[in-house]
């Protein structure tokens, strides 16, 4: 009878090591880029005022998909940037022909679809952003890296 019972403890055991090492694994993740920002904070000073966020990637990334997409269109949004993407819109020329909505049970950030045409949509993921928003910073950088030892 106790074999059956070391054998799930086992199991069990095992099974809160990979969750914890999992978990650490995303905060070593997250320590890393915490690291990293506050370094190019350090390093650059002022000129981090300059670098972009997420949010507002997002937002010029709206407005080019908005302009290529023809017709009206249906934007959906993560929820808790629904508020923030109406009032941008408004305050845009895109206004006309927009509606916003929330996402339900999705991963992605922002989808956008024609209204006119169903067959055009375009979905972006949180993943995408971060790594556009890291490309951007990557190129950013290797500028200033440049610039600095050419000065």
């Amino acid at each position: 009878m106790q074999k059956p019972k070391a054998k799930a403890e086992a199991v069990q055991i095992e099974k809160n090591s990979r969750t914890a090492i999992s978990q650490a694994a995303r905060d070593i993740v997250e320590a890393t880029k915490i690291a990293i920002i506050n370094h190019l904070q350090n390093t650059f000073g002022q000129q981090c005022e300059l670098l972009i966020y997420k949010e507002e990637y997002l937002k010029e990334l709206l407005k080019v998909v908005l302009e290529l997409i023809p017709g009206n269109k249906t934007i959906e949004v993560a929820p808790e940037l629904v508020q923030k993407m109406e009032t941008f819109i408004v305050n845009s020329a895109f206004k006309d022909g927009v509606d916003i909505k929330p996402l339900e049970k999705n991963d992605a950030k922002i989808s956008v679809t024609c209204n006119d045409n169903k067959g055009i949509q375009f979905v972006l993921t949180s993943k995408d952003i971060e790594e556009g928003l890291f490309a951007l910073l990557n190129k950013d950088l290797v500028e200033r890296i440049k610039n600095s030892r050419e000065g």
